[in-house]
């Protein structure tokens, strides 16, 4: 079985991050193919 998912954290920050890479590293051990999304802005101010 194929499987691909799109895997966005809900906010940036360290350990949110590190939790979906851990999932994803798990998800493509099982056999899926995985792509990581994020946004990041620019802070101006």
């Amino acid at each position: 079985m194929n499987n691909h998912f799109l895997m966005l954290p809900s906010a940036i920050g360290r350990s949110h991050f590190n939790r979906l890479v851990l999932i994803a590293q798990e998800l493509q051990r099982r056999g899926s193919e995985i792509a990581l999304a994020l946004s990041i802005r620019a802070q101006t101010g």
